[in-house]
């Protein structure tokens, strides 16, 4: 009878583990950067008597989280990649703003230019024409000195963006070094995994991918 009564409150403590997993799980539903959590149940050592071995219930084994690296990394890697491609495009959306529009962009001035050039080719002996001249000539060359001014400044921001990117990567690089310890020392004392502990480091480990 103690037998029967050891197995069944081994399954009722396990079961009631269970529920605190899953409890957890509905918790945690809306929770950045949770994984979801899954419990491991292990048959007990058996006892061995002269009739042979007869079970002790079941015992929890571990709680692991539901994690796939080789999907982290590839998300990780996409990340990384959109990062890029999208700071690119967004530079390169400016720039093309400033050259490409139709009353101030580079075509406008040039084409302007390029009609009083040919303006005063037919007439040479017009002054009228030859004032039109420099003056378009002077509207130019304070175009292009604008356009120079202007990329000078998306330079400069560019460079302020990479040293403010480089801060945030050192202070998540130092938070993922101090959770790696924290890590460490957690399973040499237990044998588990904190799931807690490491989904704070995967969390920080998918904002770097943001930035490098």
């Amino acid at each position: 009878m103690s037998s029967v009564l050891a197995n069944s409150v081994s399954g009722l403590l396990a079961f009631q583990q269970a529920l605190n997993v899953t409890s957890n799980n509905v918790s945690n539903a809306a929770t950045t950067g949770y994984s979801v959590e899954q419990i491991n149940l292990a048959e007990a050592l058996g006892q061995s008597t002269a009739s042979g071995y007869y079970g002790n219930g079941v015992n929890v084994q571990s709680v692991t989280r539901a994690y796939d690296e080789t999907l982290a990394a590839q998300v990780r890697t996409s990340q990384s990649s959109y990062s890029a491609f999208n700071t690119l495009a967004t530079y390169a959306a400016n720039i093309d703003n400033m050259l490409s529009s139709t009353s101030t962009g580079l075509t406008a001035a040039l084409q302007t230019f390029t009609n009083a050039l040919q303006t005063v080719s037919t007439s040479p002996t017009s002054t009228a024409n030859r004032q039109v001249l420099i003056s378009d000539a002077n509207a130019l060359v304070q175009q292009l000195q604008s356009y120079q001014s202007q990329l000078q400044t998306a330079g400069q921001n560019i460079e302020q963006a990479i040293g403010d990117n480089v801060t945030q990567i050192n202070t998540i690089a130092k938070s993922i070094a101090q959770l790696n310890s924290q890590i460490s020392a957690a399973e040499q004392g237990t044998g588990q995994t904190p799931n807690q502990l490491l989904d704070q480091r995967d969390n920080l480990v998918d904002q770097l991918s943001q930035y490098v």
